[in-house]
């Protein structure tokens, strides 16, 4: 099912509740989108922590905070950095950007501007389609930097020993 049957609904529930062009708003619109495909990654993780470490652990006293704070939060180091790939991914789409810029700018850039919509007006509206591909790959390849950089810095493919 489209994500975007939910969009006048949402819409219409801000519109009411009054969180219409507000941080609160853009929250509560952003998490449901995000939050299952994080939940999803780490499970992953979690379906494959080893019990014996888990049970080791209890065995020494360790309770439920100290194993999720000492044990799981250490080893889960990957996987969050890999969230946070994903998450600047998806943070970046046309709907999160341009309140940004806005609010970074205080005003000074109207937050109906973003190198996203630069690069949709410049192909659907002005039919630029050269100049959108080109914003369009200086954003994958900014992004793409950005990854490699987080995956050397966190050693997210390399294997413990």
């Amino acid at each position: 099912m489209p994500l975007i049957i939910f969009a006048i609904p949402i819409y219409m529930m801000f519109q009411w509740v009054g969180l219409l062009d507000t941080q609160l708003g853009l929250i509560i619109a952003y998490v449901p989108i995000v939050l299952p495909l994080m939940i999803w990654i780490l499970e992953g993780f979690f379906r494959e922590y080893p019990d014996e470490i888990l049970e080791a652990a209890r065995i020494d006293g360790a309770g439920a905070w100290t194993i999720a704070l000492r044990l799981k939060l250490p080893m889960i180091r990957k996987w969050v950095a890999y969230m946070v790939i994903l998450s600047f991914a998806t943070g970046t789409q046309l709907f999160v950007e341009p309140q940004l810029v806005n609010e970074a700018s205080l005003g000074a850039v109207p937050d109906t501007w973003s190198a996203n919509q630069l690069a949709y007006q410049l192909a659907f509206r002005y039919a630029r389609f050269n100049e959108a591909a080109a914003i369009s790959v200086d954003l994958l390849v900014i992004g793409l930097i950005a990854a490699v950089l987080i995956v050397t810095r966190t050693g997210l493919f390399k294997k413990d020993d």
